[in-house]
This record gives structure tokens, C-alpha cells and sequence, in this order.
């Protein structure tokens, strides 16, 4: 089969879920450019800020070598609106290059942006939903959550914090995609990655494309 012209598959939700292994898979099954959406907020950063977008333009105040631990430090609502602002910052890049055939994931892809700023037409899109226990059981084992909390005076209590607002936050992404009717996945560790795999797939509209062809060898 021929792959639908001007497609973009996009992939939101929560760290741990397995956004970024599930997203580099279909990629390179079926032939799709893979791209963080995290990459594209980087390079429109310093345009975000001469535009005062509120949180990123406080963050631009904050030592870079402690904004990682201001940002846990953040509300449920506030990091909505941090969010918010990037994948505005995310949508330039888009406007700014017609991605064909690519396949994007990302935190800041959010269910009522996208159903209300992208064309349905070209962007599909699902969302990895992480259950509070599932966070709590997999943040203090990551590498980079521990160095983060490591730098913190009460690292319990900051875990904790955390947790409590990531939950609240998930808890608004779910409820974001199910007033606009958008496919989503609770990922609570009990299933695995190969199904979490199979269900994006079948929900983007993959499976019933051919995948690429493999290399000669």
C-alpha cells in the first residue's frame, strides 16, 4: 500500500509510558521521520521569550543549572500553561517546514491544542496516560529524576510534590482528550510494551500500511 500523502503522526503523554520507543519503532517500520518534539522548543526558546510567554520568559530568569528542579516545583496549572506555550513554540516549526511522513512525540502535545490548532486532516494523533503509581514506582528508579532529586534539601518531600502534581497534570491531559473525543491509553505497568506498541499502531492508522522495505544486505 502507498502511505497517505502529508501524514503526521503524533504521540503525547507522560514520561515512562514509552512515547520515544514505541514513536523510534513505528518510525522505522514504516519508513517515518522521527522527531522529539522537545528539539523544536529549544530552537524557538529565545522567539518565545522576546514574546513574553509568561512561563518560559520566568524561566529565562532562573540559573540554567537550577531550572530543572524550579520546574518539578511547578503546579499542575502552571505546568498546563508551560506546556502550552511550547507546543505553541512547536506549532511555528511546523508552519515553518511541511513535515511529510513523520512521526512526533512529546509531552507538550496537548489533546485541546492539537484537536483545536491542527488539521485533523494531516495530524493523528494518540496519547500514554501514566496512572500515579505507575510514576511513583518508576520516577525514583530513572537515572536523571534521581540526579534531579539529588539536588534537592528534602528529596522525599520534592519526590512527593512531584508525583502529586504530575498526577494532577495527566489527570487534566485525560480529561482534555476525552472532551474532544481523542484516542488515549492508561499506562499503569501491567501491560506491556509490545501491546502499548500494537495499540498506537492500530489507533494512528499504521497497520494498514505497508511497512518499509527492509535493506538489501
Amino acid at each position: 500500500m502507498i502511505l497517505l500523502m502529508r501524514t503526521v503522526y503524533l504521540i503525547g503523554g507522560g514520561p515512562g509510558t514509552g512515547k520515544t520507543t514505541i514513536a523510534q519503532k513505528l518510525g522505522e517500520r514504516y519508513n517515518l521521520q522521527y522527531f522529539k518534539a522537545d528539539a523544536f522548543v529549544n530552537e524557538h526558546q529565545p522567539a518565545a521569550a522576546a514574546q513574553e510567554y509568561p512561563m518560559n520568559s520566568f524561566l529565562e530568569t532562573v540559573p540554567e543549572a537550577e531550572r530543572p528542579l524550579e520546574l518539578i516545583r511547578f503546579t499542575a496549572k502552571q505546568e498546563l500553561a508551560r506546556q502550552s506555550e511550547l507546543f505553541f513554540m512547536f506549532a511555528k516549526e511546523l508552519e515553518d517546514h511541511e513535515y511529510d511522513q513523520a512521526i512526533i512525540e512529546g509531552n507538550c502535545l496537548l489533546p485541546e491544542l492539537v484537536s483545536t490548532q491542527l488539521d485533523t486532516q494531516v495530524y493523528r494523533s494518540v496519547w500514554l496516560i501514566p496512572t500515579p503509581p505507575f510514576q511513583a514506582q518508576i520516577y525514583p528508579n530513572r537515572d536523571w529524576a534521581k540526579e534531579l532529586l539529588a539536588q534537592a534539601d528534602d528529596p522525599d518531600l520534592t519526590l512527593q510534590q512531584w508525583l502529586q502534581r504530575d498526577a494532577e497534570y495527566n489527570e487534566a491531559v485525560k480529561s482534555q482528550a476525552k472532551t474532544h473525543n481523542l484516542p488515549f491509553l492508561v499506562v499503569d505497568g501491567k501491560r506491556s510494551i509490545e501491546y502499548t506498541y500494537a495499540w498506537v499502531e492500530q489507533q494512528l492508522g499504521l497497520g494498514k500500511l505497508a511497512p518499509a522495505a527492509s535493506p538489501r544486505t
